[in-house]
């Protein structure tokens, strides 16, 4: 079976009644046989931000925590491409969630 992992970003709108933008909320969904059959070393999940949106700075997170924008210490960055997280090796069975948000240009 085939263990490579593929990204399927998708982007729900929420509308606000206060007029202010109302933010995107991309997820990615990592798909590949469950469980895996072997760890999968160097996991990088990568994702621009939707047409006609802006990234807001300081919102990228893994497994619920902030990570920063910069290329430093931590995991994520984001970059003229997007962002990218580097989940490390991933074990079979197991999940991560990666998160940020974007403002409807």
């Amino acid at each position: 079976p085939d263990t490579d992992l593929a990204a399927a970003p998708s982007a729900v709108a929420a509308s606000t009644a206060s007029g202010a933008a109302p933010l995107c909320c991309p997820a990615t969904a990592l798909c590949g046989p469950a469980p895996l059959p072997a760890p999968l070393p160097a996991a990088l999940v990568t994702d621009a931000a939707p047409a006609d949106t802006t990234y807001v700075a300081g919102s990228l997170k893994l497994d619920g925590a902030t990570l920063t924008d910069a290329a430093d210490a931590d995991a994520g960055r984001f970059g003229t491409s997007g962002i990218s997280v580097d989940l490390g090796t991933v074990s079979g069975g197991s999940s991560r969630t990666v998160t940020f948000q974007v403002t409807i240009d």
